[in-house]
């Protein structure tokens, strides 16, 4: 039987994430990816939710596995420069399961092409159609709907990660 839990670690290392990257995590909920981001590279985080609570949440848990290269930001990813970073400033750009939370999708995935540096990697998680976990069926956003949001905002080179039985996952250059 496949896994149904997600290894961020395996997952950034697959997709590059070490050494000095510089990461955004639109999103970031409680620091599923931010905080094993932050223990991969010596590089900058940044954990950025529109959510307080969930921003407080991955801080402590970053303070109490002493990890100090998160920067946490309250942001509306919605909003024009929404995540308030520098235009390319960061390497990669992690979206989990954020897509369907947001209305303005295409924004999104605009500010992820703002905000990465020209050699920069985005990443994209999602429900599988049919899983028995996760968001309702009329809220799910489909691979293809991810890979045609993407080329809207100049993403090119998708290509599949596996990550497990309710999860997909994919990649795109900048």
């Amino acid at each position: 039987m496949e896994s149904v839990s997600l290894s961020p670690v395996k997952i950034l290392r697959e997709i590059g994430v070490s050494g000095d990257s510089y990461v955004a995590d639109f999103g970031c909920g409680p620091g599923v990816f931010a905080l094993p981001a932050a223990t991969l590279t010596d590089g900058v985080v940044y954990a950025i939710d529109i959510r307080q609570d969930v921003l407080a949440h991955c801080m402590r848990e970053a303070s109490h596995e002493n990890i100090d290269n998160i920067v946490p930001r309250h942001a509306n990813l919605e909003r024009d420069r929404g995540s308030e970073l520098d235009s390319e400033s960061v390497d990669f750009v992690i979206m989990r399961k954020v897509i369907s939370q947001n209305e303005n999708k295409g924004r999104l995935f605009r500010e992820a092409h703002r905000v990465l540096k020209e050699s920069g990697t985005l990443l994209v998680i999602g429900w599988v159609d049919g899983s028995p976990v996760g968001l309702a069926q009329e809220d799910l956003v489909s691979p293809e709907s991810m890979r045609s949001l993407a080329r809207g905002a100049d993403f090119r080179d998708p290509r599949g990660i596996i990550l497990n039985v309710h999860h997909f996952g994919i990649v795109f250059s900048k």
